[in-house]
């Protein structure tokens, strides 16, 4: 119900859509617990490749949405053949930030304490701290119960394998990336998002971007999906601000 209603927007507008779906996911082979945010570039650079290859003519672009934002920016950054990059709700921050500030926000809308919420940001701090010196996943597990957090401390990790994958993401940085990029960008917000850090985010891109290159667009009413009201719909301006973006950027 989210990415469908987006996809008619674009088509509605002459613009073609093609998705794929993440490893071992859907119909794709492999595992997507094995591809961190660098191979998910490759995956996606391979994808637009493969689709020019088919005979599909350029311009092409990218439209990740949130995680997703980091993977576009990295392959577009690393050179991959498009011609403009949509970020959708994409974080301008590491996952460590985005992860913790979207804790903090469900904590508060949960109605807990200043001192309940301080503890599990301390809880979420040490376990990063983990991913990073390298220990392993029992291990964590063990000492994230003795810290009394059980049910989930941001990066949550079902098994060894996920642990593994937050340990290679944790890190990551957009910002070399926003460097190098060399085709229009647009980087898309809602003012209502609890996962990533809008306004961090926003300065993030207009101070790595190159500002002939960047729009940034922040949507009153829209949270992490652009989305508002009940039944939930795209906030208003959002499909203009997409279209107008992609049909200015291949013009």
């Amino acid at each position: 119900m989210y990415f469908p209603e987006i996809r008619g927007h674009l088509l509605a507008a002459g613009i073609a859509v093609a998705s794929f779906d993440k490893r071992g996911i859907g119909g794709s082979s492999g595992q997507w617990t094995e591809a961190g945010l660098v191979e998910q570039a490759e995956d996606a650079t391979a994808a637009l490749e493969h689709l020019l290859v088919l005979g599909v003519t350029r311009p092409v672009g990218l439209f990740g949405h949130s995680q997703g934002g980091w993977v576009v920016l990295e392959a577009a950054g690393r050179g991959a053949p498009v011609d403009y990059v949509v970020a959708n709700s994409g974080p301008g921050v590491p996952p460590a930030v985005q992860d913790r500030f979207a804790l903090q926000r469900s904590l508060l809308r949960a109605g807990r304490t200043a001192g309940e919420v301080d503890a599990r940001l301390l809880a979420f701090d040490a376990m990063a701290e983990m991913l990073r010196t390298g220990v392993a996943f029992e291990e964590a597990q063990a000492r994230m119960h003795a810290l009394g957090v059980d049910d989930g401390t941001g990066f949550v990790a079902a098994d060894a394998q996920q642990w593994e994958l937050s340990r290679s993401i944790l890190d990551h940085d957009p910002r070399p990336a926003m460097h190098r990029i060399d085709v229009p960008l647009l980087a898309l917000f809602g003012v209502e998002d609890e996962i990533v850090p809008v306004g961090v985010s926003a300065a993030i891109y207009e101070a790595e971007v190159r500002p002939d290159l960047l729009t940034v667009v922040v949507l009153p009413g829209g949270d992490h999906r652009m989305q508002t009201g009940d039944p939930r719909r795209l906030v208003d301006g959002y499909a203009d601000a997409l279209v107008g973006f992609i049909l200015a950027a291949v013009r």
